[in-house]
């Protein structure tokens, strides 16, 4: 689930990750979708590549992720 501030649930995350080579280092991928109350994102790596709603001028951002002790604490970065 994404939460808000106040412990609400606003949303549910859906991920997945792929392995290949890669030359410069780089061995894994992660594609999120975001479905949250007011909107939506397609996260590819830590790239906002598509948002709907609220969260449409994220849109060519970015995000950040910190666990905490149950979850990931997601941060959003405007382009």
């Amino acid at each position: 689930p994404i939460e808000n501030q106040d412990g609400a649930r606003v949303g549910t995350m859906l991920a997945y990750a792929f392995v290949f080579p890669n030359p410069a280092g780089q061995t894994r991928n992660g594609n999120r979708q975001l479905f949250m109350k007011d909107g939506g994102m397609t996260i590819f790596n830590d790239h906002i590549v598509h948002a709907t709603g609220i969260y449409a001028g994220y849109a060519g951002g970015s995000i950040e992720m910190a666990p905490t002790s149950s979850l990931n604490k997601m941060t959003l970065i405007p382009p």
